[in-house]
């Protein structure tokens, strides 16, 4: 890095913390894990950590990070999608480790003939006569 870069960056204090519930974050997170409702989790920072904030507050809180968590799901390198043929293809769905083949399996994907499977009739529809059942062949009406 640059020098005056370095020097700017060292000049500028600490950037304060957003949220006041930053520091209990992990406990927050225990509590909601161990089925503790966002109402509790406000009685409890009330009661043991002198904090009082809003039940709405944690909801926010924990909505914030758990979309900020799945933004960076680098725990999930891979998965396994199902395609129409019935077939299972790895995909890579982490964005740090490009695939060069994508377009290429995306084509070859497109390519692909889909299988519609369309259901047998049921009943017949005529306007002058009230609906009836298609009989299946080779059932009999006692079956049904």
């Amino acid at each position: 890095m640059d020098g005056n870069f370095k020097a700017i960056l060292d000049s500028l204090p600490k950037k304060r913390q957003r949220s006041n519930l930053e520091p209990y974050t992990e406990l927050i997170n225990q509590l909601r894990r161990r089925g503790h409702t966002d109402r509790e989790i406000t009685c409890i920072l009330a009661e043991k950590c002198d904090l009082v904030v809003a039940s709405s507050t944690i909801v926010r809180f924990v909505a914030v990070r758990s979309k900020a968590r799945r933004k960076c799901s680098k725990h999930r390198e891979s998965r396994m999608v199902r395609n129409t043929g019935g077939e299972s293809i790895n995909v890579n769905v982490s964005s740090d480790t490009p695939d060069d083949n994508v377009w290429q399996r995306m084509e070859a994907l497109k390519q692909r003939s889909a299988k519609i499977v369309r259901p047998s009739k049921q009943f017949e529809y005529d306007p002058d006569q009230p609906l009836h059942l298609v009989q299946q062949p080779g059932r009999n009406k006692t079956s049904q």
